[in-house]
C-alpha cells in the first residue's frame, strides 16, 4: 500500500506542476496579446486621424481603455481555456493511473494477482477486483501464491462430482476479495453459466467451497409489437434483442410455421421475466404469457405445471390444450421453404426428374437447427450427396434426417441423446446443394412421408380438477398484460408455487 501512496502522490505532484506552467503561460500570453493588439490598434489610429481628425491625445485615451479590457478579456479568456485543459489533463492522467494501477501496479502490489484488466471496488476492509476468464487461465495460475498448488488439486477433484473446474470457460466473470489490511486473498468466485457460480472462502491453507445460485433481480415487462416486412426485425423494433424473437417464436412454433405463414399486420404480445444483475439487464426469464395474431386467427399460450412431470413446466392454450406437440412444425426458425416434398422434381444439378421426399429450407450458413422431437442420433456423418447429415430415431417408429449441414452441434454423435428444440447442426451447402439450405425428411415405418403433413399427437392436456385454479391463474396472467394489476408486485421466487 505504501508504494501505492507513493504513485498517487507523484501525480498529484504532476497536477500542481501543471498548474504553475499554466499561470506563467497565461503571463507570457496575455502580454504577447496586448502587444498585437497595441500595433494593430495604432496602425487604425493613422488612418482615424487622416479621415476624421481626431485629435491624438483623445485617441490615446480612447485606446488606453480599450487596450485594458481586450488585455483582461484575452487574460480572462486564456485562464477559463488553461482551466479547461488542466481539468481534461487531470481527468486523463486520473483515466491513465487507473489503467497503470489495473495492468501494472496492482501485479507488483499484489504479487499474486494475474496479469489482467480490472474493474477496481472497494469497502472499508477489501479490495474487490472483477475481471474475466482468458484463453490460457487455469484455476491453478488464477489461484497461484494465494494457496498451495496441491490444495488447488484438491478444489477440483473435490468438485468434479457437481462441477468442473478442470477447464475454465472463457469470458466468464471472476471476481477476488482481498483484504486490504494484509493483502490476502478472503474470497474468489466464478461463474459456470448463466444460473450458477463456484464460491471459495478462504482462511490460510484452508478454503470451503460452495456452488451457489447467482441471484437476480426480476423485472415483469409486457412487450408487444406488429408484424411488418418480418417477425425478427419487428421484434427488434420494440427495442427488445434477437434472443427474446427466438424466445416467443418458440412458444408458438407447434401451431405456427415462422419459416412460411407470417403477415403483415400479425400481431405479438408477451409478458416476460427480465432478468438484471447489478442493475444491468443480462437476459430473459421465463415467458409467462403470449399472443400471437396470424392470419386473423389468435393463439394464446400461458406457461404452467406440465400435465405429465411434476418437476416440469408447460404451454397451455385458453381451453387447457398443451400447446407442445410431438414434433416441431420446423426445424429451423425465419426461413422460407424453397422447396417442396413431390415424386417429381427436377434436380438442380443432376439435371433430370426424380421424387424429392423433403423439405428444403432455404437460410444463410450457420443457421441453427433443431431437433423436431426428442430421440436418438443414429447417424451423423458425411453421405455423399446429402453432404453433412444427421438423422434421428424417435418414438412410433419414427425418424427425421437433417442433410447439407455445414457442422454438427457439440455433443452430436452415433448414440447420443437429444431433447425436442436442441441445436443439433448448422445450416450449410455440403454434397449436391447449389446453396446454403436443410433438407429436412421424415420416415415412418421406415418410408418417407411429408413432413408437412404428418399428424403428431398433443402433449397430455390439464387435468379437469385443475381447470378451476389454471382459470383463475390465467386471469392473474392478464391483468398483468393488460396493466390492471401491478408488475412491481410480481416475485419471480413464488410464481407458479401454492397454486395446487
Amino acid at each position: 500500500m505504501k508504494n501505492l501512496r507513493l504513485c498517487f502522490y507523484k501525480y498529484l505532484g504532476s497536477v500542481f506542476f501543471v498548474f504553475f506552467l499554466m499561470l506563467l503561460s497565461i503571463a507570457q500570453n496575455g502580454y504577447a496579446n496586448e502587444n498585437n493588439i497595441e500595433q494593430k490598434t495604432l496602425s487604425q489610429e493613422n488612418e482615424t486621424i487622416i479621415n476624421d481628425d481626431i485629435p491624438q491625445s483623445g485617441y490615446y485615451d480612447l485606446y488606453a481603455r480599450s487596450s485594458l479590457r481586450s488585455s483582461l478579456g484575452v487574460i480572462a479568456g486564456d485562464f477559463q481555456e488553461y482551466i479547461t485543459l488542466l481539468f481534461d489533463n487531470v481527468q486523463t492522467k486520473a483515466s491513465n493511473f487507473l489503467e497503470d494501477l489495473s495492468y501494472q501496479y496492482l501485479p507488483k502490489l499484489i504479487s499474486q494477482v494475474p496479469q489482467k484488466k480490472y474493474k477496481i471496488e472497494y469497502t472499508d476492509d477489501t479490495l474487490i477486483l472483477k475481471s474475466t476468464i482468458e484463453s490460457g487461465d487455469s484455476l491453478g495460475s488464477l489461484l497461484n501464491g494465494w494457496i498451495s498448488f496441491s490444495n488447488i488439486l484438491n478444489i477440483v477433484e473435490e468438485s468434479k462430482d457437481v462441477f468442473s473446474l478442470a477447464s475454465l470457460k472463457v469470458g466468464k466473470p471472476i471476481v477476488f476479495y482481498i483484504n486490504k489490511k494484509d493483502l490476502s486473498l478472503k474470497h474468489f468466485e466464478y461463474e459456470l453459466d448463466m444460473t450458477h457460480k463456484v464460491a471459495i472462502d478462504f482462511s490460510g491453507e484452508k478454503y470451503r467451497v460452495d456452488f451457489q445460485e447467482i441471484p437476480y433481480e426480476y423485472k415483469l415487462v409486457y412487450v408487444e409489437g406488429t408484424v411488418k416486412v418480418n417477425f425478427f426485425n419487428s421484434v427488434l423494433a420494440t427495442n427488445e434483442r434477437a434472443i427474446f424473437a427466438i424466445r416467443l417464436a418458440d412458444v408458438f412454433t407447434y401451431d405456427i410455421d415462422f419459416a412460411r405463414e407470417i403477415r403483415d399486420g400479425d400481431t405479438f404480445s408477451a409478458l416476460v421475466e427480465k432478468q438484471y444483475k447489478e442493475g444491468q439487464f443480462i437476459g430473459y426469464g421465463r415467458i409467462i404469457g403470449a399472443t400471437f395474431v396470424n392470419k386473423g386467427k389468435k393463439y394464446e399460450a400461458f406457461l404452467y405445471h406440465d400435465s405429465e412431470d411434476e418437476q416440469k413446466i408447460c404451454y397451455y392454450n385458453r381451453n387447457g390444450d398443451a400447446l407442445q406437440k410431438a414434433f416441431l412444425r420446423t426445424p429451423v426458425h425465419f426461413t422460407r421453404i424453397s422447396s417442396h416434398y413431390t415424386m417429381a422434381r427436377k434436380h438442380p444439378i443432376l439435371g433430370y426428374t426424380r421424387p424429392h421426399q423433403g423439405v428444403d429450407y432455404a437460410a444463410p450458413k450457420g443457421t441453427p437447427v433443431m431437433a423436431v422431437a426428442d430421440g436418438e442420433v443414429t447417424r451423423a456423418a458425411y453421405t455423399g450427396g446429402y453432404g453433412h447429415l444427421i438423422i434421428l430415431k424417435h418414438k412410433g417408429r419414427l425418424e427425421s434426417q437433417y442433410a447439407h449441414l455445414s457442422g454438427y452441434a457439440k455433443g452430436i454423435k452415433n448414440g447420443a441423446s437429444v431433447t425436442q428444440g436442441q441445436v443439433i447442426g448448422y445450416v450449410g451447402s455440403t454434397g449436391l446443394s447449389t446453396g446454403p439450405h436443410l433438407d429436412f425428411r421424415i420416415k415412418k415405418n421406415g418410408n418417407f412421408v411429408n413432413p408437412e403433413e404428418i399428424i403428431i399427437p398433443n402433449k397430455l392436456p390439464i387435468d379437469e380438477k385443475e381447470i378451476p385454479a389454471y382459470k383463475k391463474y390465467i386471469k392473474t396472467v392478464e391483468a398483468y398484460m393488460q396493466n390492471t394489476k401491478n408488475k412491481d408486485e410480481f416475485i419471480a421466487e413464488e410464481w407458479l408455487k401454492g397454486i395446487r
